[in-house]
């Protein structure tokens, strides 16, 4: 192989191993939050948030309110309008554009780092 070979099948390799060649296929799955701005979360801080990715569509709980929609149609996210109340978890997750926020998050095995972004606070999650 050439090292221009060599450097695309890298790339390739790379992109496929990050989950940034979108957020369908090597993101697909459940993902459970388990830190938030490098704290861990505690067992009794309820139910978790979480998110699920088949293919193109998102869905999940976000600590509140269930959502869903499409990765690949920004601000189409419909989510439930929960008036909650007390302390709860929210998803450090752009719901706005989620599948930009996905592109630049880093997987390695059933663990999924997502970097900080437009204010949410770095978080990881686990697959569930």
């Amino acid at each position: 192989m050439n090292r221009r070979g060599f450097q695309i099948a890298f790339a390739a390799g790379l992109v496929a191993m990050t989950g940034t060649a979108g957020a369908g296929g090597s993101l697909d799955g459940t993902w459970v939050l388990v830190e938030v701005g490098g704290k861990s979360l505690s067992p009794d801080a309820g139910r978790a948030p979480n998110f699920s990715i088949s293919g193109k569509e998102i869905s999940g709980f976000d600590g509140c309110n269930q959502f869903s929609g499409r990765l690949d149609r920004p601000g189409q996210i419909a989510a439930t309008e929960m008036a909650c109340m007390g302390n709860y978890i929210m998803i450090p997750l752009d719901l706005s554009d989620a599948g930009a926020h996905l592109k630049k998050a880093r997987r390695s095995g059933d663990t999924l780092s997502l970097p900080a972004s437009g204010g949410f606070p770095a978080s990881v999650f686990k697959r569930g």
